[in-house]
């Protein structure tokens, strides 16, 4: 993706409200290193990665996330 999409669609915000609601430093510095990605494939391993982190919290009564809220 170039990097005049990148700024149309606004990633750059969306990262920095990413940023901002990461509820500690790591997790932030991960946000600030995203990047789009073009390949198909990837975002659907990615995408089915997200899908199985909400199955997870939805079945579980508590989740070892070492303290972590606001997911």
């Amino acid at each position: 993706m170039n990097k005049r999409s990148i700024r149309i669609l606004g990633f750059y915000q969306i990262q920095a409200m990413l940023v901002k609601l990461a509820p500690s430093r790591i997790s932030k510095e991960i946000a600030r290193h995203l990047q789009p990605v073009n390949d198909a494939a990837a975002v659907g391993r990615l995408l089915e990665d997200t899908d199985e982190a909400y199955r997870c919290i939805q079945r579980e009564a508590s989740y070892p996330f070492g303290g972590v809220v606001d997911i």
